[in-house]
């Protein structure tokens, strides 16, 4: 170490050509010794790359900070992991599929905005030929030009194949690394969409440390390309405090930054699917989406009655509702004791609105032009007995 005369202690990080410290003589061994530590700490410091990536001098900029992105506001989450659980046969896939349609063309998803970008339907459960039936019937319901999914929409079937399995207990398997190579071939992946993770994942779901691997594995494939990546699972049968559960560990919970569950009549097309934000890390939980089958897709409630016209309309669509999630059929005729224009005028909801007969029975007609209702047979066929029923 060279000493030179003379200098101030503002020199202390100076150095000489060998790069030697210089330091003042009056200076103590200790003072010197303890400078000395100070400044290979300081150099220390400024080689750590964590803390020049953890320095807050990189938000000095003037300007507001960047917002969340999203492919689906508020539910799916771009750079990070959606889960997605549901019972079996509840519409978990169809909505995946819709959704994938919604963002590649920018339609609006369940009523809620998208931003339009690429992508991809990753499908272990289904064949070929059901998404490709699945997908002419989302085209018929949204009325989506196919050629705004041109480049866009990708949709994969790996039902029955090796690809399947993107995630075992080693970790990664060669699927999932061609499958994060090709959200990089891709123009502006917005949504990736795996179906199903009892197939795609392969480690124990019970076992915390491997589900936390696999997401936190997700969540850094999804923050690298800017992707919301949404995974579907099967629900647990334990709910706590409305939370829904993937089967397996509550890390799958724990660990996703937004939970959307699927919940309803399952595999009967009469009774309501509910789509229910039971976690949001970066947003307001959204109301609950009120679904129902029609054209064997599932439309948003309000959808299928946006086309009533009068107070009545809402009225009948309301009561008939109730009767059916009651299992108590009623009729269009005036002659059966349980003609429904008769039977809804003592209905909360009709006297609320003050509604009776005559009005009723002028909305049931406009209903059944509309196609809103429909009748359909009931008890013995002998009978030819027929309810009135809100049209699927």
């Amino acid at each position: 170490m060279i000493i030179e005369d003379g200098l101030s202690t503002e020199t202390l990080n100076d150095r000489n050509p060998d790069g030697d410290l210089v330091f003042p003589i009056h200076e103590t061994p200790e003072e010197r010794e303890r400078k000395a530590a100070a400044a290979e700490k300081k150099q220390q410091f400024e080689r750590s790359k964590f803390i020049g990536r953890a320095s807050i001098e990189r938000w000095t900029a003037p300007g507001p900070a960047p917002a969340i992105p999203w492919a689906v506001r508020p539910l799916f989450p771009r750079g990070m992991v959606t889960l997605l659980p549901g019972e079996g046969g509840v519409g978990k896939s169809l909505l995946c599929q819709t959704a994938v349609i919604s963002v590649a063309s920018g339609e609006p998803f369940l009523g809620l905005e998208v931003t339009r970008g690429s992508a991809l339907g990753w499908f272990g459960e289904d064949p070929e030929h059901v998404l490709h039936e699945r997908h002419k019937r989302i085209l018929r319901a949204t009325k989506v030009d196919e050629a705004m999914l041109r480049k866009r929409a990708f949709i994969l079937s790996t039902f029955g194949k090796p690809e399947s399995v993107l995630f075992d207990s080693k970790g990664p398997t060669s699927a999932l690394t061609e499958l994060e190579s090709s959200l990089g071939y891709i123009d502006d992946p917005s949504l990736l969409v795996i179906d199903n993770i009892s197939i795609a994942f392969q480690g124990d779901e019970n076992i915390r440390s491997q589900v936390t691997s696999f997401l936190t594995h997700m969540n850094a494939v999804a923050h690298k390309h800017n992707v919301a990546i949404v995974l579907v699972a099967h629900a647990s049968k334990t709910k706590g405090d409305g939370a829904f559960l993937a089967s397996g560990s509550t890390a799958w919970f724990n660990a996703s930054r937004s939970v959307v569950g699927v919940e309803g009549g399952g595999k009967r097309r009469d009774q309501s699917v509910w789509v229910k934000h039971a976690k949001a890390n970066h947003s307001a939980k959204h109301p609950a989406i009120e679904l129902q089958w029609r054209d064997d897709v599932l439309v948003r409630t309000s959808d299928v009655t946006g086309t009533l016209q009068s107070t009545a309309d809402h009225v009948f669509v309301a009561c008939l509702a109730e009767c059916e999630r009651l299992g108590r059929p009623v009729s269009h005729l005036r002659r059966a004791g349980n003609f429904a224009p008769r039977l809804f005028q003592s209905f909360p909801a009709a006297k609320e609105a003050e509604t009776g007969v005559d009005a009723l029975t002028e909305a049931m007609e406009r209903l059944f032009a509309l196609r809103v209702i429909d009748l359909k047979p009931y008890d013995r066929p002998a009978k030819n007995l027929k309810r009135v029923v809100l049209s699927k």
